[in-house]
């Protein structure tokens, strides 16, 4: 009966740490299942997705400000160009002119641009389009990066025992390295959600079919103006010419003769061992 007890507190011992680690894993799983839950009853994003916007401008300015700590060694115009790549805007570089530039400076100077080119984004596209890309990206993204998170933290928890052989906690361990993975997480899901919002498009079957006719039509006059620049080129004649046939040499080439390919083999260990295989 005593073995029995020992054994039953021990089991009762590694039940309540699992459940530790699973209480980690649940908050985590409640924010990521608020995004999806706010997509799919079609709810309005634009207060949520307008904040991933000013979170990753943020972070932006921040890594740019802590490559150096002088004003003179910030790489302005890297940073300019790179924001023009990554979300299809159309920064210039007098709008980086100030007296007095600080990272709070050019956070809001870029803020304010990137609310702009927002607004006018969803100006062009329509109020309806807009809510229905923001629903489509942010869903897209938060699955595809909750996935990776979990393969992660999947590994984390495998090896996370072996930290007490360093004589620490293992529980604690995993809460600070996991509470690191989640936050690399959310930023990657802000940023990847921050990109599409200004680069993604949606067609309907009606504009995807008119575009592929529009693609064709172009290729087409591309293939008529080269045929008339180039008159020697008649694509019809060449079509009714007979293709050219591989020549077979039959000459008969010894098992211990250097292969003729010049690989320096002999020809039984080079082609004549593949020709063996394909006899």
């Amino acid at each position: 009966e005593r073995a029995q007890q020992k054994v039953e507190e021990h089991n009762f011992e590694i039940r309540k740490q699992l459940l530790k680690y699973d209480e980690i894993m649940n908050q985590q799983r409640e924010v990521i299942y608020q995004y999806r839950r706010n997509v799919l009853k079609g709810l309005n994003l634009k207060t949520e997705i307008v904040d991933m916007i000013k979170d990753t401008v943020w972070r932006k300015v921040e890594e740019m400000a802590t490559a150096s700590q002088y004003v003179e060694d910030w790489d302005l115009n890297r940073f300019r160009v790179h924001l023009n790549q990554e979300y299809a805007l159309n920064l210039k570089e007098s709008d980086f002119e100030s007296e007095r530039l600080t990272p709070e400076t050019v956070h809001s100077i870029v803020e304010e641009l990137i609310d702009n080119a927002y607004e006018n984004r969803e100006k062009f596209l329509g109020e309806e389009k807009m809510r229905e890309i923001e629903r489509r990206s942010l869903l897209e993204v938060v699955d595809s990066e909750w996935r990776d998170h979990l393969h992660e933290m999947d590994h984390l928890r495998d090896g996370i025992g072996l930290r007490a052989y360093a004589q620490k906690d293992p529980l604690i361990e995993y809460k600070k390295e996991s509470f690191e993975l989640f936050q690399s997480l959310i930023e990657r899901i802000q940023s990847r959600v921050t990109k599409n919002v200004f680069t993604m498009q949606l067609y309907t079957v009606e504009e995807y079919k008119e575009m592929l006719a529009n693609v064709r039509t172009v290729h087409k006059d591309i293939n008529v103006f080269e045929q008339a620049s180039n008159p020697e080129i008649d694509k019809e004649n060449m079509d009714d010419q007979p293709k050219l046939q591989p020549i077979r040499n039959d000459v008969e080439i010894g098992r211990n003769e250097p292969c003729p390919c010049g690989s320096g083999k002999k020809y039984k260990q080079c082609c004549g061992k593949n020709r063996g295989l394909e006899e």
